[in-house]
């Protein structure tokens, strides 16, 4: 599964962990709006520039001070989750990921 990864790559590099969800936002935005139209079968290509749109968010957002909170607090705290909670809350927040982006695209009156 891609997701989890993703998140592991933003989550550990963001200085700031509860932008996470907004990061995930823009890198699935951005990866939509480049292969959204022409893709077909996820490859290694699709893989290694989803690890450059993460990279390059967390640079982002690790330079700019972000005035206000995130949409939602930072997913996993300290706290000692199960295997099984800290999965239903990872796909908890792939599916708000996923909504967010929907909402973004058909405000700009994209397809999808």
């Amino acid at each position: 599964m891609l997701f989890p990864q993703l998140y592991e790559r933003i989550h550990q590099g963001l200085n700031d962990k509860s932008r996470a969800e907004d990061a995930l936002v823009e890198v699935t935005y951005d990866f939509l709006a480049r292969w959204g139209p022409s893709f077909k079968e996820f490859e290694e290509h699709h893989r290694i520039f989803l690890n450059e749109l993460c990279d390059r968010t967390v640079a982002s957002e690790n330079s700019v001070a972000r005035a206000g909170g995130s949409r939602r607090a930072e997913i996993f705290s300290e706290e000692k989750l199960s295997r099984n909670q800290a999965d239903h809350r990872l796909k908890r927040l792939a599916d708000d990921v996923l909504r967010c982006v929907e909402q973004d695209l058909r405000s700009l009156g994209a397809q999808i």
